[in-house]
């Protein structure tokens, strides 16, 4: 007998030891899980703190074409307004020359059992080309020559040069920018003809407009045609700072109305309170009626429901009119009716077909 007692006693302690191990493995996963969710958090406010109107551009590095070295004063002019923006710049060969594009370095996490953030470079779908006067004049005169029926080249007209631009950055807005363009109008206004070996290039303000609305309709690029470095310099300035303020504007525009930044968790009273919410977007939808209303109807499918259960429209109408609306407690309690127009406006809410319908 005693050596049972002996022996349960054992057992329970054991029970005992081993209910208290789980405890603190339970008690420890909490403490783990807890500090991951600090980290997950911590690296997210970092990662959106990189696209902020502030911080965005010191993530942004502009990546010249070892070609734009050869354009007198231009790297210099980007360089300055790289630096007066904060971003970084490179100077690096590209896939074509005189590009000019951006890269952004971005905060990435690895949600495993161990929270790590990690910076990586990702290249923008927006680039500059810097077209070299010359060879733009080459390209429009090619175009020319092609409608009027001439054997060209498809790599000899503007349109055929942006087709193979866009296959070499396949999904990139592309923007055309060619220095100089009014001197050389100025320059051959009186002659037809060069006074060099290059001959059969000359091309009218004309041509040029043709082959660019041609461009824009065939090819969805834009050109822009300036007349100084300066100029160049403040296009890289509007494209450096549009381009690392997009992810930002992108989210604005995606989150237009005001309840979608609102986090609902997946219990009743959460959903009670966003349709609560909902009924309160109502003129005169104060408070105590829509609890009123989610007091009977808990949630829109239940009113629904509901309206389907009526035997006509003008029942419908009336299914909330007569509901109580108490306020206040006590001695100074007070109670109302929904009344016949809050029944109204939220009977056509809940059921009309009616995309244009106002409801006010």
């Amino acid at each position: 007998m005693g050596l049972e007692k002996k022996l349960h006693a054992k057992l329970k302690a054991e029970e005992k030891a081993k209910q208290k191990q789980e405890r603190q493995r339970e008690r420890e996963a909490k403490r783990l899980e807890k500090e991951r969710a600090i980290q997950i958090k911590k690296a997210q406010q970092m990662s959106r703190k990189a696209f902020q109107p502030k911080e965005c551009l010191k993530h942004m590095s502009v990546i010249l074409d070892s070609a734009i070295v050869s354009i007198t004063g231009l790297e210099t002019a980007i360089v300055n307004i790289c630096e007066n923006l904060g971003s970084n710049y490179l100077i690096q060969s590209q896939k074509i020359p005189f590009v000019i594009s951006w890269r952004r370095s971005v905060i990435e996490c690895d949600m495993g059992a161990q929270v790590l953030t990690a910076q990586k470079d990702l290249d923008e779908d927006e680039i500059l080309v810097c077209l070299p006067l010359d060879h733009f004049v080459e390209l429009v005169y090619g175009a020319k020559q092609k409608q009027r029926g001439e054997m060209v080249a498809d790599f000899q007209t503007l349109q055929g040069y942006v087709d193979s631009v866009r296959q070499m950055y396949f999904g990139c807005s592309i923007t055309l920018v060619v220095i100089g363009m009014e001197n050389y109008f100025r320059k051959y206004k009186r002659s037809k003809t060069h006074k060099g070996n290059r001959t059969d290039t000359i091309i009218s303000r004309l041509d040029v407009e043709e082959a660019l609305v041609n461009l824009q309709l065939r090819n969805l690029c834009n050109c822009q045609l300036i007349e100084s470095i300066e100029d160049m310099a403040d296009i890289v300035r509007t494209f450096t700072k549009a381009v690392a303020e997009k992810p930002m504007k992108k989210d604005r525009l995606q989150s237009e109305f005001t309840f979608h930044n609102e986090k609902v968790g997946g219990n009743a009273s959460d959903n009670q309170s966003l349709w609560k919410t909902q009924l309160e977007q109502f003129k005169n939808i104060s408070n105590d009626i829509s609890s009123a209303i989610v007091s009977h109807y808990p949630s829109p499918k239940s009113l629904v429901e509901a309206y389907k259960k009526c035997s006509n429209e003008k029942e419908c109408i009336k299914l909330l009119e007569n509901i109580m609306v108490r306020r206040k407690a006590g001695i100074l309690e007070t109670s109302r009716r929904v009344g016949k127009e809050a029944s109204r406006r939220i009977y056509l809410l809940m059921t009309t077909t009616n995309a244009d319908l106002v409801l006010k």
